[in-house]
This record gives C-alpha cells, sequence and structure tokens, in this order.
C-alpha cells in the first residue's frame, strides 16, 4: 500500500511526540502516512527531528527552514502542524491552497476569524482539515466511552475528567 507523504511543520518538543507517534504505527504495521519531510525555522532543531526520525522510521525526511520551499516538494501530499498557536491558521491556509491536506495540532486556530478561515480554505480547495485531539484515544477514555456506551452508569447527564501528569506511551487499536 502507497503511503501518504506526511510533511511535519514544527520540530520542537510536541513535533518530535508526533514522530514518536508515527514510530508506533509503523512499529504496528498499520501505518498510512510516512514522514518525507520536516520544517522548523531553526535548521539545528530541524535536522535533530529528521535524525531521531531516520532511526525511528528507517527513513530519512527532507529538511526545510522555509514554508513556500516544503510546498513545492512533490513528496509532501499533506502537513502535520505542531508549531505556535499563533501560526497554524497561516501555514494551514497556505498548505491548502497548495493543495495539500492539513492535521493540525490544537487548538486549531485560536480566533473564531482565524479558525473560520481555515475552514473555508478547506472547502475552496476540497482538501481536508482536521484537528489532533489526543485525549479521546487515551486509555482512560476510551475505557470511559465503553461504560457510556454498554449504559452500565444509566443516563449520564454530566462527566468531568480532571487530568494530573501525562505520559509518552500511544495506545493502538486496530
Amino acid at each position: 500500500m502507497r503511503k501518504l507523504g506526511i510533511a511535519l511543520v514544527g520540530a520542537g518538543f510536541m513535533g518530535t511526540r508526533h514522530i514518536h507517534g508515527y514510530a508506533a504505527l509503523h512499529t504496528a504495521g498499520i501505518a498510512k502516512a510516512g514522514v518525507v519531510a520536516i520544517l522548523d525555522l531553526d535548521r539545528g532543531v530541524a535536522e535533530r527531528a529528521a535524525d531521531e526520525a531516520e532511526q525511528l522510521l528507517g527513513r530519512r525526511p527532507a529538511v526545510y527552514t522555509e514554508l513556500a520551499e516544503l510546498l513545492r516538494d512533490p513528496a509532501v501530499e499533506a502537513v502535520d502542524i505542531v508549531t505556535d498557536p499563533r501560526t497554524h491558521h497561516s501555514i494551514a491556509i497556505a498548505a491548502m491552497e497548495a493543495d495539500r491536506h492539513v492535521l493540525c495540532e490544537k487548538p486549531l486556530a485560536l480566533t473564531i476569524q482565524t479558525a473560520r478561515a481555515m475552514l473555508d480554505a478547506a472547502e475552496r480547495t476540497g482538501t481536508v482539515l482536521s484537528t489532533g485531539e489526543n485525549y479521546r484515544r487515551g486509555g482512560a477514555n476510551r475505557l470511559a466511552r465503553a461504560v457510556l456506551d454498554a449504559g452500565l452508569l444509566g443516563t449520564v447527564h454530566l462527566m468531568r475528567e480532571v487530568r494530573i501528569g501525562g505520559d509518552s506511551r500511544v495506545i493502538i487499536s486496530k
């Protein structure tokens, strides 16, 4: 199966976590995308992320420091935006206007106006725009969903989740 070529835009802490997520999918044999490029304004950060991606995924992604150059790369079919939220909308709109699909880390946008501009760009270009919301995939939340779906608690009118700490494990199910 051919894999979708993903460019990671933003290679800091959260970008590295995304590389580990792609590696977990790769290791599980269910990856439908491959990291083909990494962009960061700091070339050293991008190079270190590319080194890590090569070690975990077996292939070194191309390294970029400019969005326009990255979007000219025909191997890049989609972008995974993991930057400061203030830049999400401008990167996503540019990517969609270049006919690339977008996965954007949360929050999607900082204002309703910029979120609507992103949605308009997706509709206008026919590209996919999605938000990377990780809590719904966590083990505790999957268990809570199963308990609710099974009706074990009766009718639930309100649920509040309090979370302290975190972890780097990725739970994968088919």
